[in-house]
C-alpha cells in the first residue's frame, strides 16, 4: 500500500526517499549522522514518531536537508545532496572599486 498524495509524509517514508535519491544505505547514514542504526531504523519503521531535537539536528545533516524540511517532509522541493550549488557573482559593497566575488548559493 502506497502513501497517498493528499495525506502529509510521514518522517520515516521521506527518510527512506531520501536515502535512495543520494544512493544511500541507513548505515552509511548512520555514519554520516553520528546516529545509531537502530535509531535510524526505529525513524524509518515510524517506530519513533517523534524524535527529539538533537536526533533531527544530526538526522538532517547527515541528509542534506534543514530540520524544518524533517517536520515538514511534504513541502521539501530538495536537490541531490551531490549536487553542485549554482555560483552566483554579486558586487562587494564597499570596496571602493567594485570588485566582484563569486558566492555560492
Amino acid at each position: 500500500m502506497g502513501v497517498r498524495r493528499n495525506e502529509p509524509m510521514g518522517l520515516g517514508i521521506f527518510v527512506v526517499e531520501r536515502l535512495t535519491e543520494l544512493g544511500l544505505t541507513q548505515r552509511q547514514l548512520a555514519e554520516q549522522s553520528g546516529l545509531s542504526e537502530g535509531e535510524i531504523s526505529r525513524i524509518v519503521s515510524a517506530e519513533r514518531k517523534n524524535p527529539g531535537g538533537a536526533t533531527l539536528v544530526k538526522l538532517a545533516r547527515g541528509l542534506g536537508v534543514t530540520v524544518d524540511t524533517l517536520l515538514n517532509p511534504q513541502d521539501a522541493d530538495v536537490p541531490n545532496k551531490g549536487q553542485k550549488k549554482e555560483k552566483k557573482t554579486r558586487t562587494v559593497a564597499g570596496t571602493g572599486d567594485a570588485r566582484k566575488r563569486t558566492a555560492t548559493t
